[in-house]
Formats: structure tokens, C-alpha cells, sequence
């Protein structure tokens, strides 16, 4: 706990640096029991600086979540520093598989809810996502009139909403008479709910920024379109990954309400600008209240029919094998 909160707390220096157990993706038994992992950064200052305006409306994002307001907390008092770095070396459970481009930590719900959480953005790994896999992604698969709005900023927007959105929402289960955490109630369930309510979370609280004029309204195509190549990008990792699991749930949720379109002729895929929004929050307010009541049974119903890969899917899946699924760092130290 102690290390937890004097990490957060960690400021003004040129290296963040960070090794615990902190994600549960790997326990696919209880969705429990953590795994170690490291990462060295060196911090952009200024960049990091420019990010302080987000954290200031952290209680107004949490109330403005599209679930029930009996669910919703305060966050007011709660740290939440913003950390931008070129990041040095990784290892452990963060350096296998999928490879983060951000985080927010820690999870622990006894740090969360009475310190707050730090959110970490490596702009190596984030350029390398979007350069190599993103934007290929976009142009393989999606409509001519739409593969100009695959931006870099908007990915980076969509990340650090991300991001954000894992620090608001249910900690504990309501209602239970005890302190069960989110994880301990949905159990394996939980990483990908998680996942997705946080980039769900997220894209529904952009609209808060733009309305506040700290997002130009101007780029809600731009954070649609490049939401959509990422979640194609994502569900290349398979099912059982815990983003991939969700990805793939968004992609069929919103498609059944109308807010992405597939060209019967072309094959090409597309946002339906209308229609994606109110998909987008509706989807949100059920994982949120997911995690709200600790619904597993809900939660299991849910990826029953929503997890599956449609055939459609899977078709535009092979127009992205010359395209690489993943980044790989890899580092090497050069003696002074």
C-alpha cells in the first residue's frame, strides 16, 4: 500500500520507473491473482504538463458515466498525475503478449478509492501502435471517403480517455453488505469487462471535453474512425484475450445498432457518424452496471452472444496478414 501511494505521489523527476503485481490477465481461473511486471521511462516534462487539465474534471466525468447515479461515487480529493515517457525497458507480465501503450495503476481498490491511481503514457511504444499496425489496419479495411480520419491525436485521445476512465466507475459491488471488489465479483470475467468499459467510458466522455472546448468538436470523425481500425487491430489477438474478447463485443454490439456499416460490395468497413454515439453509451451503461452489481451471470450471458467472430469479420480478418499484429520492442544497453 505504502509503495503504491508514494509512487503516485512521485513527481519532478526525469525517470519513472515502476515493478509490482498490478493486472490480472493472465488468471483465467479467478481473474484474481496478479502478475508481476516493470517498465523504465524517461518523462517528457512538458508533454505531462499539458495533460493536468484533464485530471480537474475527473468528478464531473465520473458523474456524467451513463449508468445509474446510485452506483456512482466521488472522486473529488483523489490523485490522478498524468505521466508521459519514452519508455526505456520493459519486463514481466507487461512485456508478453499484448503490448500496453498506456496503463493506470495501481488496481488495488483499497489504494484506488481512498489515494487515487497514476496514469502512464510510453509515446515510443503509442508512435510505433499507430504508425505501424493503426493506420495500415485503417487502409486495409476501411471505406475510401473515411481513412483520412485514422490520426494520430485521435488515437492518443482515445487512449488517454482510456485511461482515465479505468480510474472512475464501481470499485466494489454494491450491495453485497461486505467489500467484494469489481474483480472478486465477475471473477475471469472481469479484464475484459473492464477493458471494454473503459474504452467505452472513454469514447462516451469525449463529448464532455469537446463541450468544454478542451477537445475541438471537429474531431469527433477523427475519434470514431480511428476507435473503429483500432478495435480490428485489437481482435487479432483472439478471443480470449481480455481486449481482444471485447473488442470483438463492440464491434458486433455497435454494428446490430447501426453505428458501423460493412459495404456488401466493397468490403469495406465504415462508421455510421448518427448512430455509433448512442450505441457507444448504451454498451457502456451495461458493462458499467456489470460491474456495478457484480452481475457475472449477466456478464457471461453478455459474451455468450456478443464474443463470437462472424464470418464477415473473420473474412476481412485476411486482408491484414501482411499488416504485423504487434509491436515487439526490443532493447538492447550500450556501455558508457
Amino acid at each position: 500500500f505504502q509503495a503504491d501511494v508514494d509512487w503516485i505521489d512521485l513527481k519532478d523527476s526525469d525517470i519513472d520507473f515502476y515493478i509490482a503485481p498490478y493486472e490480472v490477465y493472465e488468471d483465467q481461473l479467478m481473474g484474481s491473482k496478479a502478475f508481476y511486471e516493470a517498465s523504465v521511462g524517461v518523462v517528457e516534462k512538458d508533454e505531462s504538463k499539458r495533460l493536468e487539465m484533464y485530471t480537474a474534471h475527473l468528478d464531473e466525468l465520473e458523474q456524467n458515466l451513463p449508468h445509474d447515479n446510485k452506483f456512482k461515487r466521488s472522486i473529488k480529493g483523489l490523485a490522478s498525475p498524468m505521466v508521459v515517457l519514452n519508455e526505456v525497458i520493459r519486463g514481466g507480465d507487461v512485456a508478453t503478449g499484448y503490448q500496453a501503450v498506456a496503463t493506470n495503476l495501481p488496481n488495488d481498490p483499497k489504494v484506488t478509492s481512498v489515494k487515487g491511481t497514476k496514469k502512464l503514457f510510453w509515446k515510443n511504444m503509442m508512435n510505433a501502435r499507430v504508425g505501424k499496425v493503426i493506420e495500415p489496419v485503417g487502409r486495409a479495411l476501411l471505406a475510401s471517403d473515411q481513412v483520412q480520419y485514422v490520426t494520430m491525436q485521435a488515437a492518443f485521445n482515445l487512449t488517454l480517455m482510456h485511461e482515465l476512465c479505468h480510474a472512475l466507475g464501481p470499485k466494489y459491488v454494491h450491495g453485497t453488505g461486505a467489500k467484494v471488489s469489481v474483480n472478486q465479483g465477475l471473477k475471469e470475467l472481469y479484464s475484459a469487462i473492464e477493458e471494454g468499459k473503459a474504452t467505452l467510458a472513454g469514447l462516451h466522455s469525449i463529448k464532455y471535453f469537446t463541450d468544454k472546448g478542451i477537445i475541438p468538436k471537429e474531431m469527433e470523425k477523427q475519434h470514431y474512425v480511428s476507435y473503429l481500425a483500432g478495435l480490428f487491430r485489437t481482435i487479432r489477438f483472439g478471443t480470449t484475450e481480455p481486449h481482444s474478447k471485447a473488442s470483438m463485443c463492440e464491434i458486433n454490439f455497435i454494428w446490430d445498432r447501426g453505428g458501423i456499416r460493412l459495404d456488401p460490395v466493397t468490403k469495406k468497413w465504415s462508421v455510421n457518424f448518427e448512430r455509433i454515439g448512442p450505441a457507444i453509451s448504451e454498451m457502456a451503461k451495461l458493462w458499467l452496471t456489470f460491474e456495478a452489481t457484480g452481475d457475472y451471470q449477466g456478464a457471461a450471458d453478455f459474451f455468450r452472444r456478443w464474443a463470437s467472430m462472424p464470418k464477415e469479420v473473420s473474412a476481412s480478418l485476411k486482408d491484414l496478414e501482411h499488416i504485423p499484429v504487434d509491436v515487439e520492442p526490443i532493447y538492447s544497453i550500450q556501455w558508457r
